[in-house]
């Protein structure tokens, strides 16, 4: 006979392991499928917690009665059987990929716990308060078991744990009621293997988790020919994603950093050198629509700049060759900016190595809204990922970055030579974001009847970058970039609007 300690305490690591499945599956799956699927796994949880209750109530009226032990027992054990089906099926890029069979074992375990669950209020339906209360807090201890696990090993690794865990419940229920010692025995061998996961950390036991070839997945579109191989050389898990550094067999000048296989940020070789620019280097930044309006400024225009999501750190870069006194970074994944500084031998340590660079880890709208500073450049180069770039689920979807209200705080911390430089996804959404410019200049009370005189534009169809200055641009400044613009190589971006001179321009917004 189970005691009801014991049957308080299997619960407690049911609902614990229950609800951390359902967490790290979930990031299991936005790095194989596509963010929104992970959402499917609440609607999964709900239907085999569902499905498990009702075959329990059928199926175990209808046979003879068995002991409750053994009973319980093979459900937990069965119970992490499934864990280790799941941890073993995720990282088969064959099974992982395809839905059915992704899912159906993502569904066998709640499945699983339904009957568990079904079983235990049905036989202590006498202490149904206390399970309850077992219930609710086990579930809050796995939510934030889930973050430990996460951060500390990986979701793949952190499943293999609770599995482990999992085991060990069925254990300690089988051998209740003999020898107290074999409870103890139970309890190193489990505590053993959880060390074990422990000093492993996030290394990968198994092959690491695929990243599924869906058109969102920018990891395998980021060159157009399909037999450039991708090396992944560096992967860390956090709350906010799988970060994965990525390497390519036929050339080593540009590295791209991926958060679950989508929004790359490129990495650029620089060997620290500013006296010295490498001209593969130049080329590449001429390239960039964001980086052009930066040699357009006169040096009482650059004294500082705030970057927010500045990634592989492009922009950081592009300001530091351009003369920008002080740079400061708002980088919201800290695993990003860690990554940075561990390659500083091939990116010159421009997060590390530079005193008027300052990366900081926050939220990058939050930050100008408490910053007591005004900068002269405040720049925003979105991740160029293809599932922002979809015209009927994204352009015309909120953004947080780019609200009125956050255009105002941008405007509020500009100097009065100041501007705002955005690289956008596409032109849907900078067609958008000038609609919202125009309101938030209303807003702040500065002269909106000739805002277009603020505005100039890079670009029409890919990565199109706005420079909008705090004051309207004169004839003089648009002249002297006409000039500048004739200096620069053939494959720099192309301007597509300026003030007064517009109508002459070769591709025009």
């Amino acid at each position: 006979m189970i005691n009801n300690r014991m049957i308080l305490y299997s619960l407690f690591v049911v609902s614990s392991s229950t609800l951390c499945f359902e967490i790290l599956a979930t990031r299991i799956t936005s790095v194989i499928f596509v963010n929104h699927f992970a959402f499917i796994i609440i609607s999964l949880a709900i239907l085999g917690l569902s499905l498990g209750a009702i075959f329990a109530h059928y199926y175990f009226d209808k046979r003879k009665p068995t002991s409750l032990v053994s009973s319980l027992t093979k459900n937990l054990i069965i119970l992490s059987i499934s864990y280790l089906v799941f941890f073993l099926f995720s990282s088969i890029d064959a099974i992982a990929t395809n839905y059915f069979l992704y899912f159906a074992t993502i569904i066998i375990p709640f499945f699983l716990s339904g009957i568990f669950y079904a079983n235990v209020f049905k036989h202590f339906a006498h202490i149904s308060y206390k399970i309850y209360g077992a219930d609710l807090i086990g579930s809050a201890t796995g939510s934030i078991l889930a973050i430990a696990l996460i951060t500390y090993l990986n979701p793949s690794n952190g499943i293999l744990a609770i599995s482990i865990l999992l085991i060990s419940v069925a254990l300690s229920i089988s051998i209740s009621q003999y020898n107290k010692l074999y409870n103890v025995i139970s309890f190193f061998i489990t505590l053993s293997l959880l060390g074990f996961l422990s000093l492993n950390g996030q290394n990968s036991i198994l092959k690491k988790i695929p990243i599924g070839e869906f058109a969102e997945k920018d990891f395998h579109f980021t060159y157009p020919n399909r037999n450039i191989q991708k090396i992944i050389t560096d992967s860390r898990w956090s709350i906010y994603g799988r970060a994965d550094l990525v390497e390519y067999n036929h050339q080593d000048v540009v590295r791209h950093l991926f958060i679950d296989g989508a929004a790359g940020t490129p990495m650029l070789r620089f060997d620290g050198n500013l006296n010295n620019q490498d001209p593969i280097l130049s080329k590449l930044l001429l390239e960039s629509s964001g980086f052009v309006p930066l040699l357009f400024l006169q040096p009482n225009e650059k004294n500082n700049m705030l970057v927010i999501g500045p990634g592989g750190g492009r922009e950081i870069l592009g300001g530091l060759l351009t003369g920008v006194s002080n740079i400061v970074g708002i980088e919201i994944n800290p695993d990003f900016v860690n990554v940075v500084k561990d390659n500083e031998s091939f990116n010159g340590g421009i997060y590390s190595q530079f005193p008027n660079i300052k990366i900081k880890i926050g939220e990058g709208r939050q930050y100008v809204k408490r910053s007591k500073e005004n900068y002269d450049i405040i720049f925003m180069s979105l991740p160029s990922t293809q599932q922002l770039q979809s015209i009927d689920n994204f352009a015309l979807s909120e953004n947080h970055l780019l609200t009125v209200e956050a255009i105002e705080d941008y405007l509020n911390n500009l100097t009065d030579e100041g501007r705002l430089i955005f690289t956008m996804h596409n032109t849907w959404e900078l067609k958008r974001l000038i609609v919202t410019i125009i309101k938030a200049f209303e807003k702040t009370g500065l002269n909106a009847n000739n805002i277009f005189d603020h505005m100039i534009i890079f670009e029409s169809e890919y990565a199109p970058s706005i420079i909008v200055q705090k004051k309207p641009y004169s004839r003089e400044q648009i002249g002297n970039r006409f000039q500048l613009m004739n200096t620069l190589i053939e494959e720099a971006p192309d301007l597509t609007y300026v003030p007064y001179f517009w109508d002459i321009l070769k591709n025009t917004t």
